[in-house]
């Protein structure tokens, strides 16, 4: 091979590789490798099922990240699904804050997991909502990305990494639902199902404790230097999903309360794992009691 051809493929070489690591598909497989051993070992109970799954919600595609599965507490017509989007952050923005919001409803449950649940209902039907279990890990409901001073991609997302993640991966939930929607048989075979979203990030996730309830009112404005901020392996985002990525299957419990009506149709929560928050994790969820 010439100088030439061999500076060529080089050249060719290097622009894969900076393409490959800009869209994440390393840290996506990184991530499945990780979770296939930890199930190897025994320290998951987790079961790779895919990758790239195909799925549709409100007549758009995307496709799940990979998927993962675990019965629950081995009770045959029980099963508990895990949703990944994998996010390799912008070098530049690889900062994601996260605090409390004090105020969400007045009957809100913004310290619990809030999971989809779906059960066969009549004529072929598939009836899914929301439902609560266990105390969430750092809940959280404001997200923002912060700059570092890494040098950011060339093409790199501006700020709106988090709420893109997020909705990302909540299609893929919604869009599980209609699948099954459309193939009642598999949920039926299956029984009862949870669905529990994850953004797994190479981001550093930082959670402040701040009450934003006492900022200036003049001015608008939070101090930050009284309270507590502490980088964290992984927290709960307790997301708030548009109507137009939501599935169209009936709720199990429809309510005319507000407050109970935008937790069983909207907020989700959001797990957002660090790297060196995946070991634990998965760990903390496989062992999450979903018995009602």
């Amino acid at each position: 091979m010439s100088e030439h051809d061999t500076s060529k493929v080089a050249l060719v070489e290097k622009s894969f590789a900076d393409i490959l690591n800009r869209h994440g598909y390393g840290f996506q497989y990184a991530v499945l490798k990780q979770a296939h051993s930890l199930s190897d070992s025994r320290d998951s109970s987790w079961k790779f099922v895919a990758a790239e799954f195909p799925v549709r919600v409100q007549g758009e595609d995307t496709r799940i990240d990979f998927i993962l599965k675990r019965q629950i507490d081995n009770i045959y017509d029980q099963h508990f699904f895990l949703l990944a989007e994998c996010k390799r952050a912008n070098p530049a923005l690889s900062n994601w804050c996260f605090a409390r919001a004090p105020y969400i409803h007045h009957d809100h449950w913004s310290d619990a997991v809030i999971l989809e649940q779906a059960v066969p209902g009549n004529q072929q039907r598939v009836d899914a909502s929301a439902i609560s279990h266990s105390t969430a890990h750092n809940p959280c409901h404001i997200a923002v990305e912060v700059r570092s001073n890494a040098k950011g991609d060339p093409t790199g997302e501006s700020k709106q990494a988090i709420e893109k993640a997020a909705s990302q991966v909540s299609r893929g939930l919604n869009g599980m639902i209609e699948m099954l929607e459309k193939h009642t048989h598999k949920l039926v075979n299956m029984g009862k199902a949870h669905f529990l979203p994850v953004i797994f990030t190479t981001a550093h996730l930082w959670l402040s404790d701040v009450d934003l309830s006492l900022a200036d009112i003049q001015s608008g404005n939070i101090d930050l230097s009284n309270s507590s901020f502490s980088e964290q392996e992984w927290v709960t985002y307790q997301y708030h999903l548009s109507p137009g990525i939501k599935h169209s299957s009936s709720p199990i419990a429809p309510t005319g309360d507000w407050g109970k009506f935008l937790n069983t149709e909207y907020i989700r929560s959001i797990p957002v794992v660090s790297p060196n928050g995946i070991e634990l994790f998965l760990k903390w969820s496989s062992r999450l009691d979903l018995l009602e």
